[in-house]
């Protein structure tokens, strides 16, 4: 009996070889038939699923360090921003060299990035391997660079090797992400990459409505130095009354020369009230009407937002 049973368990593991075996010869088969653009077909779909070992097995491997290219990162990278649509042009062969242009998407939530491409390949043996599976790349981190990571650590420094995709950066606070128009990789881009955070919606939202709420309590609360005025010439804390709508104008953006990351806002609001004003003599008239404020002021980029006026 247990004779065989270890025929039956053998018989198993040729079966499981065979078809793994079969599978294999199946897929460069089908690489070899379909050509430069069935093999690039498979690396972007590789990519797309999240199989660092597969895509890497498309082609050759550039100089450089290796610790970037691994399915952790490749799915962080996938997770940002799915590879989707891809499509493979008119391929151009001359002997053993082709060249395949490719365009797909990278899907940022909200604002999907059309990519186009032409992939480098050459002959090796029966199959067309990818010139490069990877791309050399050096990140630049400026602002918010002290909110950044990489699958939990740091943001490598100096030139490493990436797949094509988002940059696989993540923020320790909700209020930041990538910019979709540059935090990207892709072959045949510049080699430095400048890394840009943007505020996200709920970093806006939360901004614009915190910055009214101060505003409303400037108006209509005890006088402070400090608030926002139409221009130099209004007294500080002068200005009383209602405010008339909301905020026009408004752009919140991330400071860049602060490595901290912090958000800065700038808003009109008109103010229905009064106030007093320099002349050209320097002496503080009063006056009353709607007059607009000019508004400045800054956070840092993590919750509870803690606003505070700025100079313009």
């Amino acid at each position: 009996m247990a004779r065989h049973r270890g025929l039956l368990r053998s018989g198993v593991v040729l079966a499981v070889l065979l078809i793994v075996t079969g599978g294999v010869l199946a897929v460069l088969a089908h690489r070899r038939a379909d050509g430069p653009g069935g093999a690039v077909r498979g690396y972007f779909a590789a990519l797309a699923r999240g199989d660092a070992s597969d895509a890497l097995a498309f082609g050759a491997l550039p100089d450089g360090p290796h610790t970037m290219l691994t399915g952790t990162v490749l799915e962080a990278q996938q997770r940002i921003a799915p590879i989707r649509h891809v499509s493979v042009g008119h391929v151009a062969r001359h002997g053993a060299t082709a060249a395949v242009p490719v365009r797909y998407v990278l899907a940022f939530p909200g604002k999907p990035i059309p990519v186009d491409v032409t992939v480098h390949l050459h002959r090796h043996g029966g199959d067309w391997r990818l010139d490069q599976v990877a791309v050399p790349t050096e990140l630049d981190v400026g602002a918010a660079a002290q909110r950044m990571t990489v699958v939990g650590a740091g943001v490598p420094s100096g030139p490493t090797l990436l797949f094509p995709g988002a940059l696989p950066i993540g923020f320790d606070t909700p209020y930041l992400a990538l910019d979709p128009q540059q935090d990207t990789v892709t072959f045949g881009a510049p080699p430095t990459v400048t890394v840009a955070a943007v505020p996200t919606p709920a970093a806006q939202t939360a901004l614009l409505a915190q910055t009214r709420r101060m505003l409303q309590t400037c108006v209509t609360g005890s006088p402070d130095v400090a608030c926002p005025l139409p221009d130099e010439r209004y007294v500080p804390g002068s200005l009383h009354g209602t405010l008339a709508g909301s905020l026009q104008n408004a752009v919140v953006r991330v400071d860049p020369s602060d490595r901290a990351g912090t958000l800065d806002v700038s808003a009109e609001a008109a103010v229905h009230g009064s106030y007093r004003k320099l002349g050209f003599d320097n002496v503080a008239t009063a006056g009353t009407g709607t007059v607009t404020a000019e508004i400045h002021a800054a956070a840092y980029a993590v919750p509870p937002l803690r606003l505070h006026w700025t100079a313009p």
